[in-house]
């Protein structure tokens, strides 16, 4: 009886660990894969298992991570990340998708760090200094952001979105036709890419050059029907030619794809006003105080509105709303006082004429 048990354990064995093996081998397939579901799916079989080494783990923790980033799940991005570079310090893929996640939250020093190891472990990698001069250029550090961008571009020359990076930075420095350049440049490389025909679009604005801008935000429209910033932009330049009747559907439509953007309320309300439509006006910067209550051009515009429509109380309101946020509470109230105490000095001087 013994030895019948024994032979069937030696005869079941490589059955169990042939099935073993097919198992592993499907999750890493999954793991690899294109769907994130998928790929959530065989990299948590592979990690639950705990069966292969630190290396492999790491790849199966860092695979998960990019399926999280895909599925907007940044915080378990980011775990999945830190946990693959725990057991595999040098991955260097992994600082770059961790430093991606981080810039995309505005934790910008976080990102900092991960490119700045990330260049250390690869300093051909282009990917890494374009990304730490995006982040440069989102935390206002233009001049740290300009060098990165011309080694990511040296790196490859033909790397699109460092490109148009690089143009935005000589757009902020008001190096309009450089701008011009490098976005012609990228468009060279890649005539479908709608983001460039818009960044042109700005610069051409910037010229003056508004039918060139129209043209270009043209194209970026047909190249992507559902651009909020090809519609706003191209009101803007329309609104800079005077052609209020077109910039007031192009900003209606911006703010159909993006209901919160400010500035768009602001772009059509000042249309409606040049258009003497003070109601309507009124109402969008209104709206865009809602969404941005500092926002002092929104308080400038619509004071102005109300003046023009006669509505004078109104309007100082917006007058003193107005000083209140270029002084605050305290400047107010010492300007009155001077006000008051200067007021007080004309009245004695003129009673001792009496």
């Amino acid at each position: 009886m013994q030895n019948l048990l024994l032979i069937l354990l030696m005869a079941v064995s490589p059955l169990a660990a042939e099935s073993t093996e097919h198992a592993n081998h499907q999750d890493w397939s999954n793991c690899n894969a294109s769907e994130s579901e998928q790929v959530i799916q065989g990299c948590t079989a592979i990690v639950q298992a705990g069966q292969e080494s630190s290396q492999r783990l790491a790849e199966a923790f860092h695979n998960r991570g990019i399926a999280y980033k895909r599925e907007n799940k940044f915080a378990d991005a980011i775990g999945d990340f830190t946990q693959s570079l725990r057991l595999n310090p040098d991955y260097a893929e992994a600082y770059y998708q961790r430093a991606l996640v981080y810039g995309h939250r505005g934790e910008y020093d976080q990102a900092l760090q991960d490119y700045n190891q990330l260049i250390h472990l690869n300093s051909k990698f282009a990917k890494g200094f374009y990304g730490r001069g995006w982040v440069y250029m989102h935390m206002g550090d233009y001049d740290r952001a300009k060098p990165d961008l011309d080694q990511a571009l040296a790196l490859d020359p033909k790397y699109v979105d460092a490109l148009c990076e690089r143009g935005l930075w000589y757009t902020h420095k008001n190096y309009i036709d450089q701008a011009i350049w490098d976005y012609s440049q990228a468009l060279a490389i890649d005539s479908s890419y709608a983001d460039a025909f818009v960044l042109r679009g700005n610069a051409y604005s910037c010229k003056r050059q508004y039918d060139l801008a129209i043209r270009d935000f043209d194209w970026a429209l047909t190249l992507d029907p559902i651009s909020a910033d090809g519609f706003y932009n191209r009101g803007l330049a329309y609104e800079s030619e005077g052609d209020f009747s077109k910039a007031i559907p192009d900003f209606d439509q911006a703010l159909r794809l993006k209901p919160g953007d400010a500035d768009a309320y602001l772009g059509r309300g000042w249309a409606y006003s040049q258009n003497k439509d003070y109601d309507r006006a009124i109402r969008d910067y209104s709206q865009a105080l809602q969404i941005d209550p500092t926002n002092e051009r929104a308080l400038r515009n619509r004071r102005a509105a109300y003046f023009d429509k006669g509505e004078y109380t109104d309007a100082f309101a917006d007058y003193w709303r107005l000083r209140r946020i270029k002084l605050g509470a305290w400047g107010i109230t010492i300007r009155l006082g001077l006000l008051l105490i200067s007021i007080g000095i004309l009245i004695k001087v003129a009673l001792k004429r009496l």
